[in-house]
């Protein structure tokens, strides 16, 4: 009896636990089914979500690049000549809606020279990642600002940034001339056209140095006091009425001309604005 009790009590547990299987192998049946049902949507709308988030954050991106152009951007130069600390240029783009300001301030070490300071503003044309300005083109590259080509080794940027130009073995005099004409070429000439009994025209020569040792040119001065009448007359092609003078000169033509209120300040603006580049 007691076996038989044993037994069958062990029967209906079995009984019991294969019924139990049973239904959840049913149960489980019904679920991987109807699953199957909806695994190729659900992959697609898996899909779609991505594709539509990529869409979306790539977009963001764009207009966060954009966006990021604008702001002010800034660099340090300073130069040395000779292991020596001659001076400093600092620059500065503020960019906005289109519109520039362009700041610029050039300081000697040498306290008896005059320093130079001023702005130039304008609009730009806004290309997405990079600006023309002028007709110069700056790009957006890594967060940074560079003029005429990306990866620039000096670019600017929207943190403080310095940068050291060595001049080795310069002397600025070997960048100044006194002709006794001016010279017609290929390249673009610079000249300062002076003469006697002139205080801007004085201070401009002895520190006519100093503009060569910053700005990557040569200098030709020239005096009309120390001239031939044959040489005076042939500089009146020129239309030169006012002293000091700068004038641009290529092909026999005159590229440029500053007559009015001419400093050290107005010549480097003048320099730049004429795309001379600071050594």
């Amino acid at each position: 009896m007691d076996w038989f009790f044993f037994e069958e009590n062990t029967l209906k547990i079995t009984n019991k636990y294969s019924i139990t299987l049973m239904l959840c192998y049913n149960f489980w049946q019904v679920i991987l089914m109807k699953k199957s049902q909806f695994i190729i949507p659900t992959i697609m709308t898996i899909i779609v979500l991505i594709l539509v988030c990529c869409i979306f954050l790539n977009s963001n991106k764009k207009e966060e690049k954009a966006a990021s152009i604008e702001g002010t951007w800034q660099k340090e130069i300073i130069i040395y000549s000779n292991s020596q600390e001659y001076g400093t240029i600092k620059e500065e783009y503020n960019l906005k809606n289109s519109q520039y300001i362009y700041n610029i301030t050039i300081n000697y070490n040498d306290k008896n020279i005059e320093n130079a300071k001023f702005s130039i503003k304008g609009a730009y044309q806004d290309k997405k990642n990079y600006i023309v300005i002028d007709k110069k083109y700056l790009y957006l590259d890594n967060n940074n600002l560079c003029l005429e080509q990306t990866g620039c080794s000096e670019p600017f940027s929207k943190e403080k940034i310095q940068y050291k130009h060595e001049l080795f073995n310069f002397n600025a005099q070997n960048y100044t001339f006194e002709p006794s004409h001016i010279e017609n070429g290929k390249e673009k000439s610079l000249y300062l056209i002076v003469k006697n009994k002139c205080d801007e025209c004085e201070i401009l020569v002895n520190n006519a140095s100093h503009l060569t040792s910053i700005f990557d040119t040569s200098l030709n001065i020239i005096n009309i006091d120390n001239l031939s009448k044959t040489e005076k007359t042939a500089l009146k092609d020129y239309d030169i009425t006012e002293y000091p003078s700068i004038i641009i000169i290529q092909n026999n033509k005159i590229l440029n001309k500053l007559d009015n209120a001419v400093n050290l300040t107005n010549f480097a603006k003048f320099l730049i604005q004429n795309d001379y580049k600071f050594r």
